[in-house]
């Protein structure tokens, strides 16, 4: 059951995509199995598409169903996205689905214009509450409550390693007519999507990406050798700091 969470549950069925973050074992999967119960009692959706196997109504299609994609970075890196994004989360209105990104490492920004977090778990027998606190990216923030929180164990498979996006990816773009041709465009791709996060890496971004990387590479190198010329060398650099160099910090 959840208390105070009103303000959250209008944000989130606006904006359709929530990030949910926090330390390793904060119940980041569990709120989205009792989001998704929620979104279930509530009419919002008709099934829930996941990534892990669980226990409650399952939708044979993201189109109206409440989407969890655990251990998301997996898929959605924050660091490698660029390139390589693959519509995930996309189309959520029109497809009237909603997607919950549970992830201790951060995703894509596209997928983060809500966020919350765990920030207590209040302990007072015979209730447990988590307490969770939220903002969206209209600068909208608060707090919510998730009161007894056991109720959810059992709603899905605490050991489960997901692989793979579970199909999200290719069920989405099955609804979308000629999906095929933004994939080709390089909006996205299998590989981006990939079966585990390695596939995410920049191996598979675009040639503009890795020119612009080399560019990048030389620019740093030519910063670099600027600096040994600037400094005469690691064993000169006490002499120039000696000197009142103001080009050398210490300690940086």
């Amino acid at each position: 059951m959840f208390l105070n969470a009103e303000a959250f549950f209008e944000s989130f069925t606006q904006i359709r995509d929530v990030f949910i973050t926090g330390r390793k074992g904060s119940g980041k999967t569990l709120l989205s199995f009792a989001m998704a119960r929620y979104a279930l009692d509530n009419k919002f959706v008709a099934g829930v598409f996941a990534n892990i196997p669980h226990a409650m109504p399952k939708a044979a299609s993201v189109a109206n169903a409440f989407v969890i994609v655990d251990e998301s970075w997996q898929f959605i890196d924050n660091r490698f996205s660029r390139g390589t994004y693959s519509f995930m989360g996309a189309w959520s209105r029109k497809t009237n689905s909603l997607w919950a990104f549970p992830s201790v490492y951060g995703v894509d920004l596209r997928v983060r214009n809500l966020q919350c977090e765990r920030i207590a778990d209040i302990n007072l027998l015979p209730i447990r509450a988590w307490l969770y606190r939220w903002t969206n990216c209209w600068g909208d923030k608060g707090h919510f409550v998730l009161v007894r929180p056991e109720e959810y164990y059992g709603s899905y498979d605490t050991k489960a390693i997901p692989v793979d996006d579970g199909g999200a990816v290719d069920s989405l773009m099955s609804l979308v007519p000629d999906g095929a041709k933004l994939v080709q465009r390089g909006g996205g791709s299998r590989a981006s999507r990939g079966t585990n996060g390695f596939e995410s890496l920049p191996a598979v971004a675009t040639l503009g990406d890795l020119r612009a990387l080399q560019d990048r590479v030389a620019e740093l190198e030519r910063i670099v050798e600027q600096l040994r010329e600037f400094v005469g060398g690691p064993e000169h650099i006490g002499e120039r700091i000696a000197e009142g160099c103001t080009g050398v910090t210490p300690g940086v």
